[in-house]
């Protein structure tokens, strides 16, 4: 595709405090979760209740145990990163998990449960043949198209999987890189080692030049709030390779319209955005 210009998009104290205790409800009731025994049936059948899991968990396959872990924490992630587009936000889980009744295991089903009601999803698929069925299904309509694709590119070209297994990490201990490989390995095929991923991400990064692009007639668009804006280019690069940073906003948000709840600065960095590229055309 020949392209002329791209445009490139990827708290207060007291909200810092909220989001701390949150965040500390969060990591206990993961850690509650890691710590139950395979072999305690009846506490896993609880769970399956508990989290509305459309099939009961098999302890016993480790497979879905961090696929289930898996989707509790993208129930966060896409809060995070469309937060302020959907009904549920950061600030509505922070409640849930800082002033919720209950456990922080039970408020954290709840936050599960609301993010189920927001999406219109009965139940919570946590199986990993499920997913694995999205990224093997090659048909032009199925419901696999896009998610065979987001992760084709993330096998072969920048990686960025979100594990969780370093030490003292606030989400557990059960999301590997290990995992992720397997996802290439499972939809493309036994090619895709740990070596060649590696070399993949080098070749893009050589190809096109990590943080420090060499290109012209491109702005690099991220908000503070959106956590892809750390593999984003946050500063000026030259006069025709401009970033722009937005206070308080998520991804994508300056290629919305305008809403009345929009902020100063996001108002302000739409119309920056309109000046360099009518300067790039006109």
């Amino acid at each position: 595709m020949l392209c002329y210009a791209i445009s490139h998009y990827r708290g207060p104290p007291e909200g810092r405090v909220r989001f701390t205790q949150a965040m500390n409800a969060i990591s206990e009731a993961i850690y509650e979760i890691e710590a139950i025994p395979t072999e305690d049936e009846a506490a896993w059948s609880d769970l399956s209740v508990q989290f509305q899991t459309c099939r009961p968990i098999d302890s016993t396959n480790m497979d879905d145990i961090r696929s289930f872990a898996e989707l509790l924490i993208d129930n966060l992630a896409g809060v995070v990163q469309y937060n302020g587009r959907m009904d549920l936000d950061i600030t509505a889980v922070c409640d849930i998990m800082r002033d919720g009744e209950g456990s922080a295991l039970e408020r954290f089903a709840l936050v599960n449960t609301v993010s189920l009601d927001a999406n219109q999803a009965e139940c919570l698929d946590h199986e990993f043949s499920s997913f694995l069925a999205l990224l093997t299904d090659i048909s032009w309509s199925g419901p696999g198209v896009g998610w065979r694709q987001w992760f084709w590119q993330t096998c072969t070209e920048f990686g960025w999987y979100q594990t969780s297994n370093q030490p003292d990490n606030a989400f557990g201990s059960l999301l590997n890189l290990e995992f992720f490989e397997s996802w290439c390995q499972q939809a493309y095929g036994d090619a895709f080692t740990h070596a060649r991923l590696e070399q993949e991400m080098i070749d893009t990064n050589t190809e096109y030049g990590g943080f420090t692009p060499d290109v012209h007639n491109v702005v690099f668009v991220h908000g503070t709030i959106d956590p892809w804006h750390a593999m984003g280019v946050l500063e000026d690069l030259s006069d025709t390779a401009t970033a722009i940073y937005i206070e308080g906003t998520s991804h994508c948000a300056d290629m919305y319209g305008d809403s009345p709840g929009d902020s100063e600065d996001l108002l302000d960095a739409r119309l920056k955005i309109k000046e360099i590229v009518l300067n790039w055309v006109l």
